[in-house]
């Protein structure tokens, strides 16, 4: 079983032994940011250098460098996914929150994520949380037993044109679009396209996607 463990610095700093183990391990790390900030409201230069210097220090540890990032608090915008984006990282957030974080007892933690399940799922826990041990301790053989394959997160994306459904948070493959031309009828005026530049380019090459495709981004 191989799973993805989000690192922030701090945690990068004061446990460099332990990223190296959990990444010789085969699991997968993933990016936290550096000082753990709502990074939502944060300009795009400290957004950069919060993504940059946990990517660098991850990759000077292990050698391997993230390609997933969890925001903070699950606090995001436009300009943050299209920064982490440029950084070759996918956006990550959960469609289940265990909420060890509020430390409850291990049967309140089982009950919830047990009670949530369903493929595709990506559960949230927090290894600093006295509960989630043995919590998981039943999790994971129970879930096994129903037949699930606990994998690293980024075993569950998809690939190629994709965009997050709005009112469920999932993410789907656009359909394809036909190569066809429209047949173009001949009874009134010929129907023509325009372009319109939105004007949202910063140089980068890369436009924010809009708001209803990113509104959660599981």
């Amino acid at each position: 079983m191989k799973v993805t463990f989000f690192l922030a610095g701090n945690w990068i700093t004061h446990y460099p032994d332990m990223v190296k183990e959990i990444a010789s391990r085969g699991h997968e790390l993933g990016n936290h940011s550096w000082t753990h900030p709502n990074m939502g409201s944060l300009p795009r230069e400290k957004i950069r250098d919060e993504l940059s210097r946990t990517q660098n220090a991850i990759a000077n540890l292990t050698g391997t460098t993230p390609k997933v990032f969890r925001p903070p608090f699950g606090d995001y915008s436009n300009s943050l996914i299209t920064e982490a984006e440029a950084l070759g990282l996918t956006t990550i957030q959960w469609s289940i929150d265990s909420l060890d974080w509020k430390n409850p007892t291990p049967r309140e933690i089982i009950d919830r994520v047990m009670g949530r399940m369903k493929p595709g799922a990506i559960v949230l826990f927090h290894n600093a949380a006295e509960s989630t041990p043995p919590a998981l301790a039943q999790i994971i053989p129970a879930l096994q037993q129903q037949g699930y394959s606990l994998v690293r997160v980024s075993e569950l994306l998809l690939t190629g044109d994709t965009y997050i459904d709005r009112n469920s948070g999932e993410q789907r493959r656009r359909p394809a679009r036909s190569l066809e031309p429209e047949p173009v009828s001949h009874e009134g005026p010929v129907p023509y396209a325009s372009a319109v530049d939105s004007g949202d380019d910063d140089g980068s090459g890369i436009r924010p996607r809009p708001e209803a495709e990113v509104e959660k981004c599981w």
